[in-house]
């Protein structure tokens, strides 16, 4: 039996950093993203609402990334930097 892959719950595409933007969400899918064991299925509806977005992370480049599927948005500011990209003792 396979793994049922839920957008946003246990999927986030290769490559990409996620972002809720649940403020200008309803109310009722607010409380229900936060419900403990039901969140889980709401995680794909905030997606298809527009509530969230994907940012590409830095140093990946187009071909390795997942293939984004309908319902996500991608920004198109500065892309991602992951913790190991940090360095806070260069300038």
């Amino acid at each position: 039996m396979g793994i049922v892959k839920l957008d946003g719950w246990n999927h986030i595409p290769r490559g990409y950093g996620l972002q809720w933007e649940l403020s200008q969400a309803p109310l009722w899918l607010r409380v229900w993203f936060r419900f403990p064991v039901l969140d889980r299925f709401a995680y794909p509806v905030v997606i298809r609402r527009g509530f969230a977005s994907l940012t590409p992370h830095r140093g990946w480049a187009d071909d390795d990334r997942e293939q984004v599927p309908p319902g996500w948005r991608i920004t198109a500011s500065e892309p991602v930097t992951t913790l190991l990209e940090q360095r806070p003792w260069e300038p």
